[in-house]
């Protein structure tokens, strides 16, 4: 198996997906590094390994219940994973060609409101990473060593029942922490505070050339890639282009 062919697989998937979200009226948008394959090479990254795509939180209940019934596809909801992960939704591919560690996957992300103030950004940061460890259930390796160190003492003297109830609290205080409507933020996201934009940024979408398909990305796609990468048409280094999620 190769890159290549697991990136023809997500191209199927996402085909399937993109009409089951049509046909139930649900909004979404390519993220990220998908947005950024997008543009620069039309379709995926040479080394890219898997999509991620965002969904509007007011859809995002439905969005789960569609895709827990959704075959022939494996469906992780957000605060259960059969691989211990980030609390986001995970779309696989999982049959005799592929087990779900190594099967092509489609990574959803809920799109919430966000306040515009820096402070409380930061505060809300807070509990986004006290939710992420509630499901996680282990410290994560991304977030820096002092981060690393105080969630794992956490670990080791909460008890899981009531981390159990943190999980549940912290994610309804994600979804009730403002009531502006003018900032939207992909809070899981890898890049954090970067990923938080006007409203307009997530709401705002067109159909652009990925692969064979035509997928929505932002319309303001220049400034999303700007905030995210810089000059986002500058290749990295060679010896960073490399898949992040999976060995091949």
């Amino acid at each position: 198996m190769t890159i290549r062919e697991m990136q023809h697989d997500i191209v199927e998937m996402m085909n399937d997906l993109d009409k089951l979200f049509e046909k139930n009226g649900i909004k979404y948008t390519l993220l990220g590094g998908s947005v950024l394959g997008a543009i620069r090479h039309k379709g995926f990254i040479p080394w890219d390994d898997d999509m991620d795509i965002g969904v509007l939180r007011e859809d995002f209940e439905k969005t789960e219940e569609l895709l827990s019934s959704f075959k022939p596809y494996t469906y992780e909801t957000t605060t259960k994973h059969i691989i211990p992960d980030a609390p986001i939704g995970h779309l696989h591919l999982v049959n005799e060609k592929y087990p779900i560690e190594m099967s092509p996957t489609i990574d959803i992300f809920a799109l919430d409101y966000v306040p515009s103030e820096k402070k409380e950004q930061k505060k809300l940061r807070l509990i986004a990473n006290i939710h992420h460890l509630s499901v996680l259930r282990r410290a994560p390796q991304n977030r820096g060593k002092l981060n690393r160190f105080i969630f794992g003492m956490l670990l080791k003297i909460i008890p899981n029942k009531m981390w159990d109830r943190i999980q549940k609290k912290s994610l309804n205080k994600i979804i009730n922490y403002t009531k502006e409507k003018n900032m939207i933020g992909n809070i899981f996201g890898f890049w954090t505070e970067k990923e938080y934009f006007k409203s307009e940024i997530y709401e705002n979408i067109e159909k652009t050339q990925f692969e064979n398909l035509q997928l929505p990305i932002p319309k303001e796609y220049d400034f999303y890639l700007t905030q995210l990468y810089g000059d986002y048409m500058q290749l990295p280094p060679v010896e960073k282009r490399v898949p992040k999620h999976k060995k091949f």
